[in-house]
């Protein structure tokens, strides 16, 4: 049985792809199996992985219908058979990562290096945290990074992933990677940075896709209570109240929800106003100043007063 499973959701990737899975290959580090699931891409993606597939016993080709990236990344978790788990995107690649893993802990985490439209670093010297207070105050600084907000650019344990059931859900259309890191987090005691492996995130693919994503109300509700429950369960685990990162990602969603208002005609927009309203949204503390706040209040109870 492979040490590492490295988990590719591939769609559509036919230019990247295969920088991507020769970044994998290159690793010194060998004993580990990659598994590339296609999600129902419409060009060359699924070729490309059949074609590795047959060179290099250690790949695993899966051909799936149009499911989601989550839906994706779950397909290989059921099916790896490694004793840690990685992912990454068919549009980035690794560098000296597989082969600097420390397995003396519940989350490995690389150097991140953005390429594309936007260029930024994160990266630390070598740190290990063995504590849960270290975690908490860890979590703390870092619930708004890649660190917590991608599963991408770090190393995780099996164990925990089957015992605990954990897998993206899927019915989530945005934010389903941080809550499963943020799940993920309870069963962890032990965390380490490692400056000297590096993982190169696709910045300018990732702004793209960010542009894309909107919700309605009653969707930015649905995922307003999963975050809150995750980040509750996390609260308990840890005994300490995350007020700052619940309104961090209360805000997110509202975010989203604003950009879905400004893409629709004033007729649906007062009706999502009204719908906000009646599912009780403004319960939610949001990192707002008084101003924003009041302007909130005021469109929510009276959509009429809404003018674009």
């Amino acid at each position: 049985m492979p040490k590492i499973s490295v988990i590719v959701p591939v769609f559509n990737a036919e230019k990247t792809l295969q920088r991507c899975i020769d970044s994998i290959l290159a690793q010194s580090f060998t004993d580990f199996e990659l598994i590339l699931i296609d999600d129902g891409s419409i060009d060359n993606s699924g070729k490309i992985c059949d074609e590795y597939a047959q060179k290099d016993s250690r790949i695993v080709s899966v051909h799936q219908e149009n499911g989601g990236v989550s839906s994706a990344r779950n397909k290989g978790l059921d099916i790896a058979r490694g004793e840690w788990i990685t992912f990454v995107d068919s549009d980035d690649y690794i560098s000296d990562f597989l082969c600097n893993f420390n397995f003396n802990s519940d989350l490995y985490l690389s150097k991140i290096e953005y390429f594309g439209e936007i260029r930024n670093t994160f990266e630390c010297e070598f740190v290990q945290i063995t504590s849960k207070n270290d975690i908490v105050y860890w979590l703390l600084l870092n619930y708004n990074k890649p660190h917590i907000t991608a599963p991408w650019g770090k190393i995780l344990y099996k164990k925990h992933l089957t015992v605990g059931n954990i897998r993206f859900n899927d019915e989530m259309k945005y934010g389903e990677d941080t809550d499963f890191i943020l799940r993920y987090l309870i069963y962890c005691s032990t965390i380490i940075f490692d400056s000297n492996s590096c993982y190169y995130y696709n910045s300018l693919v990732a702004d793209n896709e960010l542009n894309k994503y909107s919700m309605d109300a009653y969707l930015t509700n649905k995922h307003l209570l999963k975050i809150n429950k995750t980040i509750q369960k996390l609260e308990q685990h840890f005994y300490i109240p995350l007020n700052n990162i619940k309104r961090h990602f209360n805000t997110l969603y509202l975010s989203l929800f604003y950009k879905y208002l400004e893409s629709h005609d004033l007729y649906e927009t007062r009706k999502q106003l009204k719908m906000f309203n009646k599912l009780k949204l403004l319960k939610y503390p949001f990192y707002l100043n008084n101003k924003e706040y009041l302007y909130l209040i005021l469109i929510v109870l009276f959509p009429f007063l809404y003018r674009r």
